[in-house]
């Protein structure tokens, strides 16, 4: 086919456009997309500066058509991925009531943390090997040289140091 065939191009084109119809349904499922793409391919074809490479008219317009058709379904991917990592950023954003919990609850251990380290450095270490390594009284004891209950006493305080902390701050 030589540049004075465009017109026979053109011929194969509306001999087969209802084919290519049909091909287009089966790939897209958007009937405006289908439109779209046998628009494009008229403007592809008219515009063509030379046709002398094509010798098979109609292979040409199918895999030109599949061709258009995967681009169409790229664009739209990419447009329906843009939309839905606007959506997700969009949950992130907004606070359910999980999250409330959930940072209600980093700031209580924020204000137990606090409360911790403000004990005496003996009630501190005792609370945390009791309460936080768990840690029995008696090994405990044993650990630090004191007796099973100077531990219970120092357990207590703490729990009543951290339990004073956090309701003054609720």
């Amino acid at each position: 086919m030589d540049e004075s065939d465009q017109t026979d191009l053109v011929l194969e084109l509306e001999s087969h456009v209802s084919d290519l119809y049909r091909l287009l349904s089966r790939l897209l499922t958007e009937p405006s997309d289908v439109s779209d793409v046998i628009q494009e391919l008229w403007l592809r074809v008219l515009t063509l500066r030379s046709t002398h490479f094509i010798h098979h008219p109609r292979a040409f317009l199918f895999r030109m058509t599949k061709n258009l058709a995967v681009d169409r379904l790229r664009r739209r991917s990419a447009h329906l991925k843009g939309h839905a990592e606007l959506e997700e950023v969009s949950d992130r954003l907004s606070v359910s009531p999980n999250q409330e919990a959930t940072l209600q609850a980093r700031q209580e251990l924020t204000l137990l943390h606090h409360a911790i380290n403000e004990l005496p450095p003996k009630c501190r270490q005792v609370f945390v090997l009791h309460k936080l390594k768990n840690w029995s009284h008696e090994e405990i004891a044993q650990h630090m040289g004191i007796s099973r209950n100077m531990v219970e006493k120092h357990v207590m305080k703490g729990l009543s140091f951290c339990r004073k902390r956090l309701d003054a701050a609720t």
